[in-house]
């Protein structure tokens, strides 16, 4: 029997039935779902493009077409099921569950703990305030941006990235923005991470941030100016203010905890949370929190257009902090009892 629970599978397969039991015991809360007005609208414009079209956009990093990356899954599944619902939250579905996948295998490199990437990807595959990720096909966009912005993240880590990942990180980049422009902020918290966290990092490397950066420098910018004479009425206007940012903060963090604290409260807590980790020198914690800060940017300045949901791609940095908490909790156990009853 012990020579069983040992066994580094069976211990790791714990995990996966654990995470698997959340998935579907979520899924099956919002099997009945159908279409919204959006997915209408949305299937209705994809009838105007061949595939070669859609191919285009996708490959062209300054097309203006509307997130072709989510609108191509429009353009597949019209042709393949016509407008048979399950299929569509079948997808919607299937790439939670690759995303938490990806959570999960992130989160055990960077922190070393099995255990602890299992608390991160199972609150990650469960989240309340991912509701409408479940059962509204029209966050395709935030499922397909975070599938590849995921995947490009365990490309990059990697603790010998080749050129050829730099390649593949790269085009996951393009896809994620291209998904939806949230990603485009992927390249500083790559950034972040070879500074801060990579153990092997030489100045040679500094050459693989070019194409990255650039991607995210040249859809910025040529976005930035489609976007120039916004009324302030339009869901897409920004207000690029300190209060803004600040309120805009608040305001998420409280769709996450289901508080409702005034937002100079959330930002002396973060504040001081950041200021612990910097005393800690903990820099796997200060990764974590600034992902959150920096994912959050290309969205925290739509005042008209804020919904729960878009904590989807920044969620990744509050999983990595339980399951840093996760970890050090494991620790003084493991000083105690045998490894596989700790895991």
């Amino acid at each position: 029997m012990c020579s069983v629970c040992r066994s580094p599978n069976l211990l790791q397969l714990v995990s996966v039935l654990s995470v698997g039991a959340l998935l579907f015991n979520t899924y099956r809360l919002y099997k009945g779902a159908y279409f919204g007005l959006d997915d209408f609208n949305n299937l209705y414009w994809v009838q105007q493009n061949s595939f070669a079209d859609m191919i285009g956009y996708i490959l062209n990093p300054v097309s203006l077409y509307f997130r072709p990356t989510g609108m191509m899954c429009y353009w597949l599944l019209l042709r393949f099921f016509d407008l048979n619902p399950a299929a569509y939250h079948c997808l919607t579905w299937s790439l939670h569950a690759a995303n938490t996948a990806f959570v999960y295998f992130i989160l055990k490199r960077l922190t070393g703990s099995r255990a602890g990437a299992a608390v991160g990807a199972m609150l990650f595959a469960s989240q309340a305030v991912f509701a409408a990720i479940y059962w509204d096909f029209g966050t395709i966009f935030e499922l397909v941006a975070a599938f590849f912005s995921l995947l490009g993240t365990f490309l990059w880590t990697s603790e010998r990235r080749s050129w050829l990942q730099v390649l593949f990180a790269s085009l996951a980049l393009l896809l994620a923005i291209e998904g939806k422009e949230m990603a485009v902020t992927m390249p500083i918290i790559w950034l972040s991470y070879d500074l801060h966290l990579r153990k092997n990092m030489v100045r040679r490397m500094a050459a693989h941030w070019i194409l990255p950066s650039a991607l995210g420098l040249l859809y910025g910018l040529s976005n930035a100016a489609a976007m120039r004479g916004v009324l302030t009425s339009d869901p897409y206007y920004m207000s690029i203010t300190g209060s803004t940012l600040a309120s805009g903060f608040g305001i998420y963090f409280n769709m996450l905890f289901g508080t409702s604290f005034r937002w100079q409260i959330w930002c002396i807590g973060f504040v001081v949370l950041l200021l612990v980790f910097a005393c800690l020198r903990n820099r796997l914690a200060l990764f974590f929190q600034s992902y959150v800060f920096i994912a959050f940017l290309p969205v925290i300045f739509l005042i008209n257009h804020r919904f729960a949901f878009y904590w989807y791609l920044p969620f990744l940095g509050i999983s990595g902090l339980a399951a840093m908490l996760a970890k050090t909790v494991a620790i003084p156990i493991e000083t105690r009892n045998p490894h596989w009853l700790v895991e």
